[in-house]
């Protein structure tokens, strides 16, 4: 659901932009062959860097911080230990999160971008 988080922001993000301002925003943004060359290239080893343009998040901070606010009950399957949450209130929290506090949450060198987009 983090992906779908991303999408999401970005598209309000946009809407948030003048109009005039929208296509030239949209331009830079990474499509899905370009996410996939950046981590295929990034697990790859060769050292070559493909540049991303998205409003990447660290997605374990961001559970453990659901955790925190008691969104996330915990379990176990025998030896394993299962995490349960609710998806809208996951969703919606992630979201409020992350337009509350860009500047923590999202990665640094798409906060210019971010800034431009939303103000």
């Amino acid at each position: 659901m983090g992906h779908y988080c991303q999408c999401v922001l970005l598209q309000w993000a946009l809407e948030q932009a003048a109009p005039d301002r929208r296509d030239a925003l949209e331009a830079p943004i990474s499509r899905w062959d370009t996410i996939v060359e950046h981590y295929g290239e990034s697990r790859s080893g060769s050292g070559r860097v493909v540049e991303l343009m998205w409003p990447g998040f660290d997605f374990r901070e961001m559970g453990d911080h659901l955790a925190r606010l008691g969104l996330v009950r915990f379990g176990t399957i025998g030896a394993a230990t299962i995490r349960g949450i609710r998806t809208q209130a996951m969703v919606d929290t992630i979201l409020t999160t992350l337009k509350a506090e860009p500047d923590r949450w999202l990665a640094k060198d798409f906060l210019p971008w971010w800034h431009e987009a939303v103000g």
